[in-house]
C-alpha cells in the first residue's frame, strides 16, 4: 500500500523571494516519502516533546529511523499492517518473546535483530526541521509476492509450492498466518501464526479465488472447509472454474449441485496456481540451518469460482483503490489542485479509481467511502456512495472497475467499501450487523484501506514559493488524521495526530471535515 511537510519561517524572511507571500499568507511546508528498512524503532519518551507527556498512553507515538532519517510517528497514529491496523504501542505489546525490552523486534538495531529486515513506508511533512509522519505502513518488503503451483499440502496445513506439478523441486514452504479465532482453528485453516502483527485479514477474505470467493487449506479437515465444495471434473481432477450452487452463473462455469454450499469456503487443491504475500520466517532444521518459510497474510488462486445469479451469499473483493486528496492552493504557489486546474496528462488530485472482483457478475457493485468525521457510534462510519459499477460483460467475468478524473470525491477517506447490490435489500443502507458466512467472514462486501493517495504536485520544477522543496501533503483534508479515527475495537474520543504534520494550512481549515 502506497500513500503520500516544515520550516515555519517568519514572513519577514520571505521578502527577497520572487512571488513572496504576504505576512497573512500561509507558508507551505515540504513533503517527504520514505521507504526503507527500519533501522531504529522505539516508543516515545517524555524528553521527545510535550506530545509524549505520557509514554504509557495506549495512543502514544513513536520514533523511527529509516534510511538514516529520524521520523516522528505522532500520537494517535494507526499503522497499516498487511491485514490490520495497529497503534505503535500495539506493535510493541504484541512483539515476539525473543525481542528485547522496549524493542519491537522489527528494527535492524534491535538486539537480537530480526532474521530478515522489515520495511516502513512513511509519508509526511517536514515541520520546524522535523520529519513528521502522517501515513505509516509496515511490511517486510513492499510488494513481496511469489507465485507457483501447489505440489502438496501436508497434514499440518503447510503448502509446498513449486514451478510445476511434474517438477520435483519445491521452491517454498507456505503457511497461512492464521491465528486461532477461538474455535481451535484459524479463519482459513489450521490455527498458526509466526507473528500475529502480520496476520491475514480476519473480516475480509484475503485468501480467495480470483473472483473473490474465500478459500481454505483443507488439512487438517474442518466442517468450514468441506471437500464437497471442490468438485472434480471428468478427468477426476479438481475443477478450476465452477459455480457453487445448483444453477450455473456462466455457461462455462458448471454448477456443482446441491452437495456444494455457498456458506462454506472452497478448499485449495494440489496443482492450483497461487500467488501469495507474507513475511519470510527463518526456521532452521538439522539438515539446513538456513531453512525458511513464508507466513502468508494473503493468497490468491487462479480459480474462477462463482455464485448463483442474484442469490446470497455472494462474495466480492477490492484489488486496488486510489483517491486524489484534493487540496487548497497556496497563494502564489503553482500547484495542481481541484477540477479544471490541472494540465492535461498530469495526475489529477481529484482522481478516483477502484478495481475489484465479484462472484456474481449479474449484480452491480456499490462503492462507498467511509467517512470518519461523523461516526454513528463506536466503530460505525457514515457510508458515502461514490459510484455504482457494473461488472464487465466480457472476460474476465466478475471484474468491476472505474476511473473518474474530473469529479470531487472529498474528503479522502481511510477506507473504501464495495458491496454487491441486493445483499442488504437496499444498496445504500448499512446493516445493523453485516451478514457473515464462510467461517465468520463478512459476505457481499469488502472493506479495505485506500491503497494510494495522490497529493498535489508542483507544475514547475524548482519553482516552489516562497521556499524550495516539494509541495506539502494536505493532511488537513484527510479527516481521519486531522480530526481523528478509530477502528472497531476503540471506544475513546477522536483525536488528531500530535504533533501535527502540517502543510501550512490550518489543521481545521478543511470545510469537508466540519
Amino acid at each position: 500500500m502506497n500513500r503520500f511537510v516544515s520550516l515555519n519561517l517568519l514572513a519577514a524572511t520571505l521578502v527577497g523571494f520572487a512571488g513572496a507571500t504576504s505576512a497573512a499568507d500561509p507558508v507551505p511546508t515540504t513533503s517527504f516519502n520514505l521507504i526503507g528498512y527500519i533501522q531504529q524503532f522505539r516508543m516515545c519518551v517524555a524528553s521527545d516533546g510535550p506530545w509524549c507527556a505520557d509514554p504509557n498512553d495506549p495512543r502514544a507515538g513513536a520514533i523511527m529511523k529509516v534510511n538514516g532519517i529520524t521520523v516522528i510517528v505522532p500520537k494517535n497514529s494507526y499503522v497499516v499492517m498487511p491485514g490490520s491496523y495497529l497503534k505503535p504501542k500495539d506493535i510493541f505489546d504484541k512483539k515476539l518473546p525473543v525481542a528485547g525490552v522496549g524493542q519491537s523486534g522489527l528494527a535492524l538495531e534491535d538486539t537480537p535483530p530480526p532474521a530478515y529486515p522489515y520495511t516502513a513506508d512513511l509519508i509526511g511533512n517536514i515541520v520546524d526541521g522535523e520529519y513528521r509522519a502522517g501515513l505509516v505502513n509496515i511490511m517486510q518488503l513492499p510488494l513481496q509476492t511469489a507465485s507457483g503451483f501447489i505440489k502438496d499440502i501436508t497434514a499440518d496445513g503447510e503448502m509446498l509450492i513449486g514451478p510445476a506439478l511434474n517438477n520435483p523441486a519445491v521452491s517454498m514452504r507456505v503457511r497461512l498466518n492464521d491465528p486461532d479465532i477461538g474455535t481451535g482453528t484459524g479463519r482459513y485453516g489450521k490455527a498458526q501464526s509466526a507473528d500475529e502483527r502480520f496476520r491475514a485479514d480476519q473480516g475480509n477474505p484475503t485468501v480467495h479465488a480470483a473472483t473473490g470467493y474465500p478459500l481454505c487449506v483443507p488439512k487438517p479437515a474442518t466442517p468450514e472447509c468441506p471437500a464437497s465444495n471442490r468438485p472434480n471434473g471428468a478427468d477426476g481432477k479438481p475443477l478450476h472454474r465452477f459455480t457453487v450452487g445448483t444453477t450455473a452463473a456462466l455457461n462455462d462455469a458448471p454448477a456443482c449441485g446441491s452437495a456444494c454450499n455457498a456458506n462454506k469456503m472452497v478448499p485449495l487443491a494440489v496443482d492450483d496456481y497461487v500467488t501469495y504475500t507474507g513475511i519470510l520466517v527463518k526456521e532452521p532444521t538439522a539438515s539446513d540451518p538456513n531453512a525458511s518459510y513464508i507466513s502468508a497474510s494473503a493468497l490468491e488462486a487462479d480459480l474462477g469460482i462463482f455464485t448463483e445469479k442474484g442469490k446470497n451469499p455472494a462474495y466480492v473483493f477490492i484489488e486496488e483503490a486510489l483517491l486524489g486528496s484534493g487540496g487548497s492552493a497556496f497563494p502564489g504557489l503553482d500547484q495542481e489542485t481541484g477540477p479544471g486546474k490541472v494540465v492535461p496528462g498530469q495526475n489529477l488530485v481529484t482522481r478516483f479509481r477502484i478495481v475489484g472482483f465479484t462472484t456474481d457478475p449479474s449484480r452491480n457493485v456499490d462503492v462507498f467511502a467511509l467517512d470518519a468525521k461523523m461516526p454513528i457510534e463506536k466503530g460505525k462510519f457514515t457510508e458515502r456512495l461514490l459510484s455504482s459499477v457494473r461488472p464487465e460483460p466480457v472476460a474476465p467475468m466478475g471484474r468491476f472497475r472505474i476511473t473518474v478524473d474530473q469529479q470531487v470525491f472529498m474528503p479522502p477517506t481511510r477506507e473504501i467499501r464495495a458491496r454487491i447490490q441486493g445483499i442488504l435489500g437496499s444498496s445504500v443502507l448499512p446493516p445493523a450487523e453485516p451478514a457473515k458466512a464462510a467461517n465468520g467472514l463478512i459476505y457481499g462486501e469488502y472493506t479495505a484501506p485506500v491503497a494510494e493517495y495522490i497529493f498535489p504536485e508542483g507544475r514547475v520544477f524548482g519553482a516552489k514559493k516562497p521556499l524550495p522543496g516539494a509541495i506539502p501533503a494536505n493532511f488537513e483534508d484527510l479527516c481521519f488524521l486531522s480530526r481523528g479515527w478509530w477502528p472497531e475495537d476503540e471506544d475513546k474520543p477522536l483525536q488528531a495526530l500530535e504533533p501535527w504534520p502540517e502543510s501550512g494550512h490550518d489543521r481545521l481549515s478543511s470545510s469537508f471535515c466540519n
